[in-house]
């Protein structure tokens, strides 16, 4: 369906570690349609979402979709996002979620330099408590299952003034920039340059609002790859654009 073939990996790994649902469509014992749902707390992501072209026009990724959506808020979610295609985009939005932001993927077409920007270091186990308090208030979400199963492996915290403002974490052996949240633009600057290396094997995506990550990224030489919606269903979310300067995917946030 066009979709990256790690989301098979991400759409495992939300189901069997994560404590995530994932739902399919079958005709005649062959799956046709696939989605899946991940519970961040009081919030929650509808990502995977696909219909054999044999099977579309059917009303299946609509029921799909409504089952995943029944299923995260039977789980409590009281906020449901999702990153919508623009062929999704019209059945979403009759499902009554509301756009919020685009978000676009970036590549680079060539190598980038390597860089170790100054107050940038590796991540420590004794960092995770602020990376957390940091990442609900950049995201609005509470994301700590996620971020304590992968921390500190493969992940750097950025420091002014003895204060982290900053951090990356990348899915395990996901060669992408992963997530980068800096509350401060020198922050999110210093470690997007950090990774830069990743971000050539892998993309990095962002919030188009965050205007500074997009023109550090140009700078470099990146380009727009992919463009996808978010919308939320339910209570919008609290969360702050400018301060994520990479996302997990597009799957998740």
């Amino acid at each position: 369906m066009g979709f990256r073939a790690g989301l098979v990996d991400d759409v495992r790994f939300v189901r069997d570690v994560l404590g995530g649902r994932v739902f399919v469509a079958e005709r005649g014992g062959e799956v046709v349609g696939a989605s899946a749902g991940l519970l961040f707390g009081r919030s929650g992501w509808l990502g995977g979402i696909a219909v054999s072209p044999s099977a579309q026009r059917q009303g299946l990724g609509g029921a799909l979709t409504a089952e995943t959506m029944e299923w995260l808020s039977a789980s409590g979610a009281g906020t449901q996002l999702l990153h919508a295609t623009a062929v999704g985009l019209p059945l979403y939005a009759r499902l009554g979620f509301v756009t919020e932001v685009a978000c676009v993927q970036y590549h680079s077409p060539d190598p980038l330099p390597p860089a170790t920007p100054y107050g940038v270091r590796d991540g420590r186990m004794s960092d995770l408590p602020a990376v957390l308090r940091l990442d609900r208030e950049a995201t609005g979400e509470d994301r700590s299952a996620l971020l304590t199963r992968w921390w500190p492996s493969d992940a750097l915290v950025c420091l002014e003034g003895g204060e982290i403002t900053g951090f990356r974490l990348a899915a395990s052996g996901n060669h992408t920039a992963g997530a980068v949240i800096g509350s401060t633009p020198q922050s999110g600057r210093a470690l997007l340059q950090s990774v830069y290396g990743d971000i050539a094997k892998g993309g990095v995506a962002i919030p188009v609002s965050n205007g500074d990550a997009a023109a550090t990224l140009a700078a470099a030489g990146l380009r727009e790859s992919v463009t996808t919606t978010r919308m939320y269903y339910g209570e919008r979310p609290m969360w702050r654009p400018t301060w994520l300067y990479g996302l997990f995917n597009l799957f998740w946030g």
